[in-house]
């Protein structure tokens, strides 16, 4: 009997993987750059609105990983970084990196100036060329996209989907992480995804992504990925400004939460108060006088004038159908018989 042979595949073919063995071959936590936040090979995308702080949060995360120092509390994997600052001048960069710790003792960050300009299609050509040069670094930063990419229409999904493949490749073929950033939009939505300027191929078409917003003077980081990785829900950032350092705060829930315990509180106190001034003024109060003295929902009236009377505040008695209220009488403590006889 003979066996048939398996087809050879030409360059020009799909190439079949065996899921079971490619899923057995690599470890259970995936390698990364910055761990629980950026694998080692692949691309993200970093959108916020103008003067949100993307600049500041790059050049950190450039100097953690130069340092081996953690990012936002996550730990970092040691390597070269080529910060491609296109826009702004350059000594504000460098001052910045300087300020955050950066010492060149460990990784080396190179600072990549605007060189690439109006180049048509051979900008992806000279930035590849650029990354060859030093394949050491396997964190690449682009900030801002546009100043690289030079896209005719923004909102085409062909031509972004185009644009965020050649991303994709070169990171594979270099094997490093490339980053880059892209401004938001004016309007928010209930949905911080869509707040990158242009078409939603950005952000289906990379590995991760990472959304700062402002909220009054402070700013929300969230993230969102394709792999495994954690997602970080709503969190406000710390902002360190001697360092010119950002860190990792409360969440945005766990704030709003902590808001309305306190709102709760003082709720609470202020219907305590009122009660209790109205019973010292009338000695004797009906529930439905209680609840006319307190401003309020009357179910949470109900719920303090309970709470005082089971916490001695406040005695009650029945009046026919009526139950009358007072304040509590202090109880006073008869003297042993040896004292009174003393006395």
């Amino acid at each position: 009997m003979s066996v048939s042979k398996p087809a050879v595949q030409s360059k020009d073919c799909y190439q079949m993987i065996d899921p079971l063995a490619l899923s057995r071959s690599i470890p259970e936590n995936p390698p990364c750059i910055v761990e629980g936040l950026l694998l080692d090979v692949g691309t993200t995308m970093l959108a916020a609105k103008p003067k949100c702080g993307k600049s500041t949060f790059l050049r950190q995360l450039g100097v953690c990983v130069a340092e081996g120092k953690p990012f936002l509390g996550m730990p970092t994997q040691i390597s070269d970084v080529l910060l491609f600052t296109l826009e702004g001048p350059d000594w504000i960069a460098a001052r910045h990196i300087e300020r955050l710790g950066y010492t060149g003792a460990h990784g080396k960050i190179y600072l990549m100036r605007e060189a690439l300009r109006n180049d048509g299609p051979n900008r992806f050509r000279i930035f590849s060329e650029t990354l060859a040069k030093y394949p050491w670094a396997k964190l690449v930063i682009v900030d801002p996209a546009a100043r690289l990419t030079r896209v005719k229409n923004n909102d085409d999904y062909a031509e972004i989907y185009q644009l965020t493949e050649k991303f994709e490749i070169l990171a594979k073929h270099h094997k490093c992480q490339i980053v880059f950033s892209l401004h938001a939009k004016k309007r928010e939505t209930d949905d911080v995804g869509d707040s990158a300027i242009g078409s939603t191929a950005y952000r289906g078409s990379t590995d991760c992504n990472i959304f700062l917003r402002k909220q009054g003077n402070q700013r929300i980081i969230s993230t969102e990925h394709r792999s495994a990785l954690p997602w970080i829900e709503p969190t406000l950032l710390n902002f360190d400004a001697d360092r010119q350092e950002l860190s990792l705060g409360s969440t945005v829930q766990s704030v709003e939460e902590s808001g309305r315990e306190h709102q709760k509180r003082i709720t609470q106190e202020r219907m305590e108060a009122e009660i209790l001034a109205a019973l010292r003024s009338s000695q004797t109060l009906s529930t439905a006088d209680l609840l006319a003295a307190a401003k309020g929902m009357d179910a949470k009236k109900y719920e303090v004038i309970a709470g005082l009377e089971q916490s001695g505040k406040i005695q009650s008695e029945k009046d026919g159908k009526k139950v009358l209220y007072r304040i509590a009488e202090i109880p006073v403590e008869e003297k042993p018989n040896d004292e009174r006889k003393a006395a």
